[in-house]
């Protein structure tokens, strides 16, 4: 999981806007990573719907970007199982459960802010935690207290089934056998997954490259993938607030 924050910032130095940015890689069945390309919105008033559920009290608020919690499902339909959740912890006491999907072994946390507890471990903020496979339901409370209102900590979970395929990496290609990489850089080169493009284009330049350079692999069951995460936006998922 890679966290960016960037700022607008103007020539006096006041701060206009600020903006966050989480790039989460998941690997793909090996039947869909030659697949076509594909992004999708979450959010807003023409993306996928994003749940909001909220927990004990009115001390949890959880955004369900993929998968589903507590019977709410997202409205995306990623192309491997796995669920991605963004919780908020508000107020005295705030604790949040989890009930781990079917053969959801892998599990982290990652604490955008403030500090939360799982078990008897701290995880501050800033910070991953990969947790066991023991249980099956997962709890997480906030480290410190707050008010009624006042967030104490907020952070990402991400669960997911293990795909139990030889991984073979190189660089921003994922594979399964070292033949496989080598025939995906060669795509690469050969533009089959597209051709970059400058960063300073215009969205119009970049629609218009897009459409003169398309992606060149077929359609597959489900969302399509292609071999490679690149600086191509490739099976790219937006999140808006």
């Amino acid at each position: 999981t890679l966290h960016e924050e960037m700022w607008d910032v103007g020539g006096d130095g006041n701060v206009f806007s600020r903006q966050e940015l989480y790039q989460i890689w998941i690997n793909l069945p090996s039947r869909k990573k030659l697949g076509r390309s594909a992004a999708s919105l979450l959010g807003g008033s023409t993306g996928a719907d994003v749940p909001l559920v909220v927990g004990d009290g009115g001390r949890t608020h959880t955004k369900v970007l993929v998968g589903s919690h507590a019977g709410s499902a997202a409205g995306f339909d990623p192309p491997t199982d796995v669920c991605v959740m963004h919780v908020r912890l508000t107020g005295e006491g705030a604790r949040w459960t989890h009930d781990m999907g079917d053969g959801h072994e892998t599990a982290m946390i990652y604490t955008r802010r403030g500090a939360v507890t799982v078990g008897d471990d701290a995880v501050p903020s800033h910070s991953v935690a990969h947790l066991s496979t023991t249980g099956r339901t997962l709890e997480v409370r906030a480290a410190a207290e707050g008010g009624a209102s006042e967030p104490v900590a907020d952070f990402l979970v991400l669960t997911g089934a293990p795909l139990n395929e030889p991984v073979a990496a190189s660089g921003t290609m994922v594979m399964n056998t070292q033949g496989e990489l080598e025939e995906a850089f060669g795509d690469y080169q050969k533009g089959k997954m597209g051709v970059p493009w400058d960063h300073e284009v215009t969205d119009e330049e970049w629609r218009d490259h897009v459409k003169k350079n398309p992606n060149q692999y077929a359609d597959v069951t489900g969302v399509g993938a292609s071999a490679a995460t690149t600086s191509i936006r490739q099976n790219e998922i937006r999140v808006k607030n």
